[in-house]
């Protein structure tokens, strides 16, 4: 629990950072909020989804897809402080749509949004003075993330490693050691099989990254929207191609992007990575579960 602790007090540091960086991340303002929920019909339905599920979550099979396993709690940095409020106020509500558990409002932020004027140049440096932030992965993995094209960055900070019931792993008494398809030992009271695995994995936080002149006359809805897409859940927009025509808030900084804001599809794939609160599964098993919440989503909007 210490490196928990240590972490997120890291995390409270990170967000002093960015706001004491005016060259990094400068007020913008803000456009006027929409309510507007994209629904369009198709008609190859089943592959649409499967291809879309299966694009945005990369992860093998035999992995698991991580999500926040405690109440998330969404800060802004870098715009105006109205449009920093309804950009929070949307993440939060976008997460209890999902069915995610949401933090109190006095709560330490472990989602961070923010807005800089030189993505690449901020990013450098957090890693120069708070690597921790960078946690889980080596240098030449952040610096790789750092010089992507594009002007936004996302990525999560793995946490603890829980039992497969959501509890905490027990650091002392005598726990089973079980390997895991990655070959780690792993201290647990359960063991994996092909069906479940004996851990779940959580996000300790995610941040995500983008240049203000990229969401340029973007409502903060549709940046909220986007943001909680990519900081709620792992997922990748540059794995869209063979799904382009999917409607989805993940093409928002597209240039030929129509997406309104969150859609259907979206809110599927966090409901069915945040359905089952009390179960581990393998990442095949949670992409059905994510096909099976869009498919009921794009139902459920053409009833009405």
């Amino acid at each position: 629990m210490t490196m928990r602790v240590e972490k997120l007090r890291a995390f409270i540091y990170f967000a002093g950072l960015a706001l004491a960086l005016p060259a990094a991340a400068q007020e913008r303002s803000g456009n006027a909020d929409t309510q507007q929920v994209l629904v369009e019909g198709r008609k190859n339905l089943k592959k649409d989804i499967r291809d879309f599920v299966g694009a945005v979550t990369a992860q093998p099979h035999t992995r698991q897809l991580s999500r926040f396993e405690q109440g998330v709690c969404p800060a802004v940095v870098g715009l105006p402080q109205g449009a920093q409020e309804k950009v929070v106020a949307r993440l939060r509500r976008v997460a209890k749509a999902a069915d995610m558990l949401v933090a109190d409002a006095d709560c330490r932020p472990n989602v961070m949004v923010i807005v800089t004027t030189d993505k690449v140049a901020f990013m450098r440096a957090v890693l120069e003075e708070y690597p921790s932030f960078f946690w889980g992965m080596t240098k030449l993995q952040a610096r790789k993330l750092i010089e992507t094209p594009g002007p936004v960055a996302a990525w999560q900070v793995p946490g603890i490693t829980m039992s497969a019931d959501g509890s905490l792993i027990p650091l002392d008494g005598n726990p089973s050691v079980t390997y895991g398809s990655t070959g780690i030992a792993t201290r647990t009271t359960t063991y994996a099989s092909r069906i479940k695995p004996a851990t779940r994995s959580e996000f300790l936080a995610s941040i995500v990254v983008v240049e203000g002149d990229a969401i340029d006359g973007r409502t903060t809805t549709q940046l909220a929207d986007y943001a909680a897409m990519r900081a709620f859940a792992a997922t990748d927009p540059s794995r869209l191609i063979a799904a382009a025509t999917v409607p989805t808030i993940l093409t928002l900084l597209d240039p030929a992007s129509t997406s309104a804001t969150l859609s259907r599809w979206d809110l599927g794939i966090l409901r069915g990575l945040y359905r089952e609160k009390n179960d581990a599964q393998w990442a095949g098993a949670q992409r059905d579960d994510m096909s099976r919440e869009v498919a009921r989503q794009v139902e459920q909007a053409a009833k009405h």
